[in-house]
């Protein structure tokens, strides 16, 4: 039983030598990388130009950093758009829109000619007259009496200081966010307009993609360090092949690459683990009981043939199955040369 387990185990250790041997030529590939990434960068300069990258994003060459940065380009703007606003949509229209108001629904005093659209008679149509007094109900025009709820929205306020209050917040209220929103509108409008003037004239250009204004320069540095890492990852396996051929190198059975003299070595890699794994089975089915025997912690089976199990010892006590104690370095302990010290005395 031992010669086999020798046997075996000595198979497996020329097994594996002959893979440690059949690697050596891969584990060197990477001590070429740094050649194949120098001919591959300066390959790729070659073929990559930055005119040509300029001109497939449409900047005219010569591309140079901002001469201003972006807020001092940016508070440039700010200031045309503030004076254009300020010729078409002066502030003092808020003025103008509180005295339009005052002036629509301008309130009538008592002796005051007043000239109305109004109902009479059941009809709407122009009523005219000294106004002689004003009650919570009506109105006297001259010898006339005219209910408040058959005057205009136009023309009640201007008797009834509740209604021209509210007349005049709601006027001025419609007035303001139409002038707000108009000048809001001529605001992008300008900004735009004064933008595409200002920025390319200081090195920007528009990204779509950010949605902001941003360095020429720094775009084509950009596009052209992209196109150069797309250009040397096509070059660069090409490139791994001529470094790899010319260092003696070949493409095996595995599709792997290996020295030229080492190729029949790799190429039995697969047959040498079936072989390993099929002696690793041989190894277990050949042990004591098929392998049910395991080996338990803080133990060590006696491994010793039945004859040494016969074995007196003195007064003719037989010996029986001896168990010892597994060292703490995990190694087997000899068999005793003389089973007598086996026995205290």
């Amino acid at each position: 039983m031992r010669k086999i387990l020798s046997i075996l185990t000595g198979c497996l250790a020329c097994l594996s030598v002959l893979s440690v041997v059949a690697a050596e030529g891969i584990n060197d590939l990477p001590r070429y990388d740094y050649e194949i990434e120098l001919r591959t960068v300066r390959q790729a300069l070659a073929k990559v130009d930055m005119k040509d990258v300029a001109a497939e994003i449409n900047l005219a060459m010569p591309v140079r950093a901002p001469k201003l940065l972006a807020d001092q380009v940016d508070k440039r703007i700010e200031q045309k758009v503030q004076a254009a606003i300020e010729a078409n949509f002066p502030s003092t229209r808020y003025d103008e829109i509180a005295e339009a108001a005052s002036e629509k629904y301008r309130m009538y005093k008592i002796g005051d000619f007043v000239s109305i659209d109004g109902i009479q008679r059941g009809e709407w149509r122009r009523i005219e007259g000294y106004l002689d007094a004003i009650t919570n109900e009506r109105i006297k025009l001259s010898d006339m009496y005219y209910a408040r709820q058959d005057l205009t929205e136009l023309s009640g306020p201007k008797f009834y200081r509740e209604d021209h209050e509210e007349a005049v917040r709601k006027y001025i209220g419609i007035q303001t966010r139409n002038f707000d929103l108009a000048k809001k509108e001529f605001r992008e409008e300008q900004r735009r307009l004064f933008a595409n003037q200002e920025w390319p004239k200081f090195g920007y250009v528009y990204s779509r993609r950010m949605r902001r204004w941003v360095p020429a320069e720094a775009v084509l540095r950009n596009r052209y360090q992209k196109k150069l890492k797309n250009v040397a990852g096509e070059l660069r396996n090409g490139i791994k092949e001529e470094v790899y051929a010319n260092n003696g190198y070949i493409v095996d059975s595995l599709n792997q690459w290996v020295l030229e003299s080492d190729a029949p070595l790799a190429s039995n890699t697969s047959m040498l683990v079936k072989v390993r794994q099929f002696l690793l089975q041989k190894m277990k089915d050949s042990s004591p009981g098929g392998g049910a025997g395991q080996q338990k912690d803080g133990e060590w089976d006696d491994e010793w043939d039945d004859e040494d199990q016969g074995n007196t010892g003195r007064g003719d006590r037989t010996i029986q199955t001896v168990r010892v104690p597994v060292a703490s370095q995990d190694l087997r302990p000899k068999q005793p040369s003389d089973v007598s010290d086996l026995y205290d005395e």
